[in-house]
């Protein structure tokens, strides 16, 4: 069950991000629907306070209305939601005449703010659609990058199987170092949690190529555990067959805790 709540959220938030194409039929239906679903709300709204706010549905509906389906969406819902409310909530209801001055005003004030919810909402919207296009760029950059990495590697392995052909200690350990480099998988999980006045990381690497404990201790380790030794931290290495575990202990002032 939690699965399948967990895939429609994620097709909700899929959909959020990549909205509705704007001045589409699609777009100018999904306002009609909202509006559609704030007039009912306001309607249930008012068998138990028929005095309450006319517009007050409508805010989100716009907000929605414009995130999901541009600017011209939204502008809609407003114009929609203030007449639907107009002709409905304020009194006298089911009329078009006779607006109280105060009416007048929060009429105003709704399309104040209903133009600003907009405005906001599409500055936002924008702003996703570029980051959208910046992580699809830079996806791209890592692939290709990645595909060179590889080439590159798989030269280099040639050419020393080549020249360590007579040499074959030194074969069996370099090769081994080039495979762990060229490897596709692999996964990596980093949690933590709070320990008193420390905060403790833990890193484990799995489904990756076989680990074997070094010879001697490594640059890596002896990094790690340097850096953290100067601000009363540790790192523990493990050499696990499934992959590395480093466990790594530092206070929270380290981390701005």
């Amino acid at each position: 069950m939690e699965d399948k709540h967990g895939r429609a959220a994620e097709w909700l938030g899929a959909f959020a991000r990549r909205g509705l194409r704007p001045r589409s039929p699609a777009a100018f239906g999904f306002a009609l629907v909202c509006v559609g679903a704030a007039t009912l709300l306001r309607l249930v709204i008012d068998f138990v306070a028929p005095d309450a706010v006319p517009f007050a549905t409508y805010f989100p509906a716009i907000l929605i209305a414009t995130l999901i389906a541009g600017t011209a969406a939204g502008v809609l819902a407003m114009a929609l939601g203030a007449l639907v409310s107009w002709y409905i909530f304020v009194p006298p209801r089911f009329s078009m005449s006779n607006l109280r001055t105060e009416d007048v005003v929060s009429l105003l004030l709704f399309f104040f703010a209903a133009l600003a919810i907009v405005w906001i909402a599409d500055r936002y919207r924008a702003l996703l659609r570029r980051l959208d296009e910046e992580e699809a760029y830079r996806k791209v950059v890592v692939e290709e990058l990645g595909h060179r990495v590889k080439n590159k590697l798989a030269t280099v392995y040639a050419i020393l199987r080549h020249e360590l052909r007579g040499h074959r200690d030194v074969w069996e350990s370099a090769a081994g170092r080039l495979r762990a480099l060229s490897a596709p998988h692999g996964v990596i999980d980093i949690s933590w949690a709070e320990d008193g006045d420390d905060i403790v990381l833990d890193w484990r690497e799995r489904d990756g190529p076989p680990v074997t404990a070094p010879a001697k201790r490594s640059f890596g380790t002896n990094l790690i555990e340097r850096s953290l030794g100067a601000f009363q931290g540790t790192a523990k290495v493990e050499f696990a067959a499934a992959g590395v575990i480093c466990r790594m202990r530092f206070p929270k002032t380290l981390a701005g805790a």
